[in-house]
């Protein structure tokens, strides 16, 4: 049986492994006895949560980018850890848009871009600069040249 530790049966168990909870004899996993958890209690209370997520109470996992737009991980509702491609951890530990790089896919602050979208490339203070501005009629290219039209 999947989770089992110890059974008196082929078919009940007696105590769970690690990450699941005794539900009538079977081994459930945390997170499908609480949302979102991934260590639970004996009697089935959670204390920890996946990654994603944030710890409410023994009951409850919240959704990290359902409490902070853009947010990935986080430590609770207020305070985000890693945020979604396109957005970056601003100095309130909120995620924020890429927005104000055109062009930008990741970035590490409002101006400083790592990641470029299709069509464009980063320049030497890491900002995304439209392929078809330097190579005309370019659909993708690097700094240096074209590599598409």
């Amino acid at each position: 049986m999947i989770g089992c530790f110890s059974c008196n049966s082929s078919s009940v168990c007696d105590f769970c492994e690690t990450g699941f909870v005794l539900v009538s004899g079977t081994c459930i996993e945390c997170d499908q006895q609480i949302a979102g958890c991934q260590m639970c209690t004996l009697l089935g209370g959670c204390t920890n949560c996946l990654i994603g997520y944030y710890f409410v109470s023994s009951t409850t996992c919240s959704l990290c980018n359902s409490a902070m737009t853009g947010c990935a991980s986080c430590n609770s509702s207020t305070v985000c850890t890693s945020c979604d491609p396109e957005y970056f951890i601003n100095g309130t530990n909120k995620c924020q848009l890429c927005s104000s790089t055109p062009g930008c896919a990741v970035c590490t602050s409002a101006l400083l871009c790592s990641t470029c979208l299709s069509g464009y490339f980063i320049n030497g203070t890491n900002q995304c600069q439209l392929c078809s501005s330097f190579y005309p009629s370019c659909s993708i290219c690097s700094s240096t040249s074209c590599l598409r039209c």
